[in-house]
């Protein structure tokens, strides 16, 4: 569910962009071209995967976790 949930946020970035260079209104993009990008965002991210990269994200979340039950 986290995941699901991590995933329609990044579509909702997606689709309220908003850069001097690219307008994600202006340039009209649709729910499905938005859930396209994100598909190849997160698709180019698994492929950037390490070890290092993994161990950094872990003890991230570990902390996080840790300091939401105090």
């Amino acid at each position: 569910m986290t995941v699901s949930y991590a995933a329609g946020l990044l579509v909702e970035a997606i689709r309220n962009f908003n850069s001097a260079r690219f307008n994600a209104r202006q340039q009209k993009l649709t729910l499905t071209e938005a859930q396209m990008i994100a598909a190849n965002l997160i698709a180019n991210a698994s492929a950037q995967l390490d070890e290092m990269t993994l161990e950094e994200q872990l003890a991230r979340v570990r902390h996080a976790i840790k300091e939401a039950k105090t």
